[in-house]
């Protein structure tokens, strides 16, 4: 018996011998605790970067159709709040993300009143104003405040997966498009419209404006000496000259 305390005794004394003193854990702890939040920031880099990646892949699957995304309407959506359902989505500039892990956006936290919700206006005006949830009007945003919306995008892209996309969004989103492609389009029409005039000959006849708004007369335009005729007045000339020619033809044949 006093050989196995012998032993325990020695055992202990070798474990204490490597345990660091005071002065090396002064040293060692700030190494460790730097190096853990190296790893930890690294690990959550990792992550964001990884969650991007898909969210661009699904991006451009469901823009060539080949994994279109799921859509859905503003009602359906709002049953996603944690509270009727337990699974918890997050909208903003009509992608819908699934955060159900985030307590900040469980019943009761500092984020409950987005959840299940359409948050655009709410995140491109930065306002807890609870009137601004589940706006639709989005023609009322201005430009700096969809940069606002597009930075807070890029946030939720690295924390969180799309899961789906919403109908009223892209909706309007469509509208606009094609509204602003009418423009384009009639933008072009006036452009080749303003091209073709500019390279119509010198000598075409164009409408002079009077000082008063009015139409004048009709001018012939002179393109080498920068001169008009005035076809009103050549006109005119022309038909004394054919009532000349006629009396002299009556005149020699009364002769």
């Amino acid at each position: 018996s006093r050989f196995k305390m012998e032993s325990i005794v020695s055992a202990f004394s070798l474990a204490y011998s490597w345990v660091p003193s005071r002065a090396q854990l002064d040293v060692v702890g700030p190494i460790v605790v730097f190096g853990l939040l190296l790893f930890l920031t690294f690990t959550d880099c990792k992550s964001q970067r990884r969650l991007k990646k898909d969210n661009r892949d699904l991006d451009k699957a469901a823009a060539t159709g080949q994994c279109p995304r799921a859509v859905r309407t503003l009602a359906e959506l709002n049953r996603y709040d944690g509270v009727d359902h337990p699974w918890v989505c997050f909208c903003i500039k009509g992608r819908i993300y699934d955060v159900t892990n985030s307590v900040n956006f469980q019943p009761h936290s500092c984020y409950a009143y987005l959840a299940g919700a359409d948050a655009t206006f709410t995140m491109a005006k930065m306002s807890d104003d609870r009137s601004l949830v589940n706006r639709t009007d989005y023609d009322e945003l201005e430009d700096h405040e969809w940069d606002s919306v597009d930075g807070w995008v890029d946030y939720m892209n690295a924390k969180y997966r799309c899961v789906a996309h919403l109908k009223e969004y892209f909706d309007w989103k469509r509208a606009r498009d094609e509204k602003e492609a009418g423009y384009k389009c009639r933008d072009n029409d006036d452009e080749q419209e303003e091209e073709s005039y500019a390279a119509a000959p010198k000598d075409i006849l164009e409408l002079v404006q009077g000082q008063d708004g009015k139409e004048t007369c009709w001018h012939a335009s002179s393109g080498d000496k920068g001169q008009s005729q005035d076809v009103e007045a050549a006109g005119d000339k022309d038909l004394a000259d054919q009532a000349e020619a006629e009396k002299s033809a009556v005149d020699k044949k009364q002769e």
